[in-house]
């Protein structure tokens, strides 16, 4: 990623010493089905300031403006205020944003990203913000949004396609030019990712755990990041002191989950689980078995296991449970050590397909599917999300 453009660091440096205090920054947006392209747009914002300040539409002003969002705003919410870099939540700010706005929150800036924001009247949503010089810009994340994923979702309601030949996606690595190598599509996505390593280290720090803190490990696909996982990596984190995901590979997720997963590449799932403030640490590619030599070389002393719930709050018949869990091997070490600890996650992708198909009955895979019969929906419910941690 380039540095992000339209203002100067230094001069908000200078700024913030005269002032003595840390400069806010303003972003807004609907950040439905929430991905890395947002967690690197607020991760752009913080550096033009000290306190990133997230307004974040309701629904019904999505609504009102543009399609329906698929997650409700409570979800979205939650979403935002789970991303490392955002200090502050403003839930249901206004539409266009002001000088006004920016000053009911002691913000200096409003930062945005590159793309034209008009408003109703087919004018510059942000000519207010820009005459009066609080207006900065950072470059939007290519190869991803909201539309894109809900369209990936709808392609893999159609039947599956076995994965062909092709080597799996399981490293950062791409030229991150203008050619798209084969070896740069996922055989079990179907997408190009062009994430790599200067990417990934923006998105982490280099804190590693103290001797006397705990370490959680909480394998698992993490496919199409959503509430469920923030929830249940909150409960694991509360349970220790420095907390490791460990993110199956592409074939692994296809392995366990069918041919029509992941939805997100291994690469795009990194990225979004490095985001959240819950997690410190990912270990990539990994594979379904929580072995000795994990635990060991991770200095684990807790393992996590997310317990996929139903729509009425009972364990899913499609979930292994924790006695079949234990006995296949998955876990075997950390159960027989006494390292296992569960905790609350919801399969996302399955809830989202069902509802999806209800909204788009024929033509899943139409790029331009319409959006105006569909209709606010909650693809979620709480009842999903039991995250105490049960080790009993």
């Amino acid at each position: 990623m380039g540095k992000p453009q339209g203002g100067s660091d230094k001069a908000l440096s200078h700024a913030s010493d005269r002032a003595g205090e840390p400069v806010r920054v303003w972003c807004d947006g609907c950040f439905d089905l929430m991905h890395f392209g947002h967690a690197n747009a607020l991760r752009q914002a913080h550096s033009f300031g000290d306190k990133v300040v997230v307004g974040v539409l309701s629904d019904a002003a999505i609504a009102a403006n543009k399609r329906p969002p698929v997650m409700t705003e409570e979800e979205r919410y939650a979403m935002v205020r789970a991303c490392k870099w955002v200090e502050d939540v403003v839930e249901d700010c206004p539409f266009l944003t002001s000088n006004d706005v920016l000053d009911e929150y002691g913000c200096t800036l409003y930062v945005h990203g590159d793309d034209v924001s008009l408003d109703a009247n087919g004018l510059d949503a942000c000519r207010e913000v820009k005459a009066s010089g609080r207006y900065r810009e950072y470059p939007r994340t290519k190869g991803v949004s909201t539309t894109n994923i809900i369209q990936r979702l709808l392609a893999a309601s159609a039947p599956p396609t076995p994965p062909s030949s092709q080597a799996s996606e399981t490293s950062l690595g791409s030229d991150g030019g203008s050619g798209c190598s084969e070896l740069a599509t996922s055989p079990y996505t179907g997408t190009v990712s062009f994430a790599n390593t200067k990417m990934l280290r923006h998105f982490t720090d280099d804190r590693e755990p103290t001797k006397d803190e705990i370490v959680g490990y909480f394998p698992g696909s993490f496919d199409v990041f959503n509430i469920g996982h923030v929830k249940a990596l909150a409960a694991a984190r509360q349970q220790c002191d420095y907390l490791i995901v460990g993110l199956y590979s592409d074939e692994t997720v296809s392995q366990l989950h069918g041919a029509n997963r992941p939805i997100m590449s291994m690469s795009e799932r990194l990225l979004a689980v490095a985001g959240c403030r819950y997690v410190d640490n990912v270990a990539f590619a990994v594979g379904p078995i929580v072995c000795a030599d994990v635990i060991e070389y991770f200095g684990v002393h807790k393992v996590f296991h997310g317990k996929h719930l139903s729509r009425t709050g009972g364990v899913s018949t499609v979930e292994l449970d924790m006695h079949r869990l234990s006995c296949q091997g998955y876990y075997g070490e950390s159960s027989r050590s006494g390292l296992l600890c569960v905790c609350g996650c919801v399969s996302l992708p399955a809830t989202m397909l069902q509802t999806l198909r209800l909204r788009y009955p024929s033509d899943h895979t139409s790029r331009h599917a319409s959006f105006v019969s569909y209709m606010p929906i909650t693809c979620l419910d709480e009842r999903m999300y039991h995250c105490a941690i049960d080790t009993t």
